[in-house]
C-alpha cells in the first residue's frame, strides 16, 4: 500500500473491519459492502456509479469505526 492510499485501499480496509467485527450496519448495505469488497479484492474495475456508491458508504459509516 502506498503512503497515500487510493480510495480502493481505504474501502478494502473498511470492508474487512465491518465484515469481520460485525458492526451494526443497515441490512441493505451489507450486500453492497460485501459485493464491492469481492470485486476490489479480485482487482476488477468499478463503474462510475459503483465508485460513487462506495464513497457514499464510506461517508455514511465514517463515524462507526471511531
Amino acid at each position: 500500500m502506498s503512503e497515500k492510499p487510493f480510495i480502493e485501499d481505504t474501502y478494502l480496509q473498511f470492508s474487512q473491519i465491518i465484515l469481520t467485527n460485525h458492526f451494526l450496519i443497515d441490512s441493505g448495505d451489507i450486500g453492497a459492502i460485501n459485493s464491492f469488497y469481492i470485486k476490489l479484492s479480485n482487482n476488477e474495475s468499478l463503474t462510475a456509479a459503483q465508485g460513487k456508491y462506495i464513497l457514499k458508504l464510506l461517508k455514511k459509516y465514517q463515524y462507526t469505526l471511531k
